[in-house]
């Protein structure tokens, strides 16, 4: 539980590849709430992510798991830190971007906020303002054709397949 109100002291709230940082000074409010609530960070395995993921305007992006900061109804100012270990996304470069998704359209919005990256980990510093899913994509600059024929366990054509790459039907 946390306290609903000025934070006292830093609280580090965490998940198998996760890790929520509220900062002392931060303000939490939950509607409802009146001393304390439970905040929790859930994860969803990428081919889990609901919607219609964004579409970069060069190359693709590629997205790891997604992040739930719960509650939903939750707002924090300033806002409080993510980091995730992102070795699925095998991160070499610069290029991701954090974006959450509106559950009131159901379409992914990007965060205007800076990402780092190091050692196989994804952060943002101060960008996590209210609760609610959470998602990295990286951009990939050079977008890769997938070819091939799909064959049922007996090597039989498969007619009619969807082929999900990044949790894009083909």
């Amino acid at each position: 539980s946390i306290a609903v109100g000025e934070q006292q002291v830093q609280t580090v709230v965490a998940s198998a590849n996760g890790e929520l940082t509220v900062p002392a000074g931060t303000t939490v409010s939950i509607a409802g709430a009146e001393s304390t609530a439970r905040v929790g960070l859930g994860e969803l395995l990428p081919e889990h992510l609901p919607g219609d993921l964004p579409v970069a305007s060069v190359g693709a992006f590629l997205f790891g798991r997604g992040f739930y900061v719960g509650p939903a109804d939750a707002s924090y100012s300033p806002g409080i830190d993510l980091d995730v270990d992102a070795a699925d996304l095998k991160v070499t470069t610069p290029g991701a971007q954090l974006f959450w998704l509106d559950s009131e359209t159901g379409e992914w919005a990007p965060q205007q906020v800076p990402v780092s990256a190091s050692g196989g980990r994804l952060s943002v510093a101060g960008a996590i303002t209210r609760g609610g899913l959470y998602a990295f994509g990286v951009n990939v600059a050079t977008a890769r054709t997938v070819q091939g024929r799909v064959v049922d366990v007996e090597g039989e054509p498969v007619f009619n397949a969807i082929v999900k790459v990044d949790h894009r039907s083909a």
